[in-house]
């Protein structure tokens, strides 16, 4: 069994991390090239002599993104950290100097109440918090990436074995619940709570489809997600999704494994409305629309933002985003009436 989500009585619990509080910074790194984007340097006196790093995963940050790679080796000697970040493809993520990372999932870190820790054999730890007990504490170990229900409740996350990497948001990233290819269906009164990864993503010609007075609580990743996942190549091909409806939902608690959470994300999307949620205590930006980092029209265009209510983002992890965030040209578009805060 390999699981990322843990919970308790339905509250998220952290895999074993260090530092224990705030960030590791990356010491001096070279000029990035082919040979040095899976690996970077540690400062000294930051990783504890003999420290197992089997099963551990470094969370890199990059302004607007983090990445999660699974560690594959520990040079003791010039304090190298090797990931499994493919060396071409981090192009775009070079490790630089002074770089905040987490070591997470470090069994020699285990210790702290709400810890826990699944080893390779599938026996796992767990350090209770004040008060709990066998008899008192609801456990609940996800090992499915995707759901079905009408409450969503505790999806995994499996995080590949060349990492997380995406160069903006988490449309990429696995769903609890997926829409594809369907026309005119409808999420209202639903729950999605405990989600490992991204909430639910309306994909490629998913046209139509209703998320009305849903709440979505505790998320991994994204709470919705609407239009084609990105693509590395950053080109329009011509897929879309139109006519979505997010409206009167309540989002919080967002971006809990992946911090580039997005309370709603519309990207190759047109005629789409996004009305009266209440979107609050994220890490990213609260609703991104739009796509590609270029002039010239795509499937983003003619969608309606209008009176929804944002706060408690950024927190001091991730920069480079907004309450609302747009990107490209979307003819159209019209975003009014909307109450930001907390940035």
């Amino acid at each position: 069994t390999k699981s990322t989500q843990f919970f308790v009585n339905r509250q998220r619990r952290q895999r074993p991390h260090l530092p224990r509080r705030g960030y590791f910074k990356m010491a001096k790194n070279r000029a990035f090239g082919e040979e040095w984007n899976h690996r970077f340097t540690a400062r000294e006196g930051d990783i504890p002599e003999g420290l197992d790093l089997a099963g551990a995963e470094a969370c890199t940050f990059h302004h607007w993104q983090m990445l999660r790679l699974p560690v594959t080796g520990y040079d003791a000697e010039r304090r190298w950290i090797l990931t499994s970040s493919p060396r071409i493809e981090n192009a775009g993520f070079p490790f630089g100097d002074s770089q905040w990372y987490l070591l997470e999932n470090v069994k020699g870190a285990l210790g702290e109440p709400g810890d826990w820790y699944l080893d390779g054999s599938g026996e796992l730890t767990y350090v209770p918090k004040a008060g709990e007990t066998p008899e008192n504490a609801s456990c609940v170990l996800a090992v499915k990436d995707t759901l079905l229900g009408y409450t969503f409740v505790a999806s995994n996350f499996t995080v590949p074995a060349r990492g997380v990497l995406q160069f903006q948001g988490t449309s990429e990233q696995p769903s609890a619940v997926v829409v594809e290819n369907s026309r005119g269906v409808v999420f209202e009164d639903c729950a999605f709570v405990n989600i490992g990864g991204n909430a639910i993503h309306l994909k490629k010609d998913a046209d139509d489809c209703v998320i009305r007075n849903c709440e979505f609580y505790d998320i991994g990743a994204s709470a919705v997600c609407v239009g084609p996942g990105l693509r590395w190549n950053w080109r329009w091909e011509g897929e879309e999704t139109r006519g979505a409806v997010v409206e009167d939902c309540l989002i919080a608690h967002c971006g809990r494994f992946l911090p580039q959470g997005i309370g709603v994300w519309l990207g190759f999307a047109n005629h789409c409305r996004v009305e009266r949620n209440t979107i609050y205590d994220l890490y990213y930006s609260g609703i991104s629309c739009g796509w590609l980092w270029r002039k010239g029209r795509t499937g983003a265009h003619h969608n309606l933002i209008r009176a929804n209510d944002i706060r408690r983002i950024g927190q001091g992890r991730l920069s480079d985003m907004g309450g609302i965030y747009l990107l490209g040209e979307q003819e159209g578009t019209v975003v009014e009436d909307n109450e930001i805060r907390e940035v």
